[in-house]
């Protein structure tokens, strides 16, 4: 008896039923067919890609290397020659003696005394 309310629900469900057996005929296909092809991997496969990329890559880290060397070589050597010309005009200025003029004197008069220092002339 159970036998013939299992096939009245089949019949009654019978598109829910179908769909379920297209799902799990599909799902058994695709694990079937992912089961049965070997794909070797990507390393096997693009080995000479790979390759290539490396080499390009050890190329770049090269000239990279190169290049902030020169540029730090360059920022030296102008700060070398900003430094000896900044040296150069500092020794310029204080072999020179300034030239002031009684404008300037006046405004440094009350300054001078109290330091104890001659005025200027």
């Amino acid at each position: 008896m159970p036998f013939e309310k299992y096939v009245t629900l089949l019949i009654k469900y019978k598109n829910i039923v179908a769909a379920f057996l297209c799902l799990v005929v599909s799902l058994t296909c695709f694990i079937i067919g992912r089961v049965s092809v070997h794909i070797p991997p990507k390393e096997v496969i693009c080995k000479h890609e790979i390759a290539t990329s490396n080499k390009l890559f050890e190329q770049i880290e090269k000239q990279k290397t190169a290049h902030i060397k020169e540029i730090r070589d360059l920022t030296d050597s102008s700060d070398k020659e900003c430094e000896k010309r900044i040296t150069e005009e500092i020794q310029g200025f204080t072999t020179s003696s300034p030239m002031l003029d009684c404008r300037i004197c006046n405004a440094f008069v009350d300054q001078c005394e109290k330091r104890g220092e001659p005025i200027c002339q």
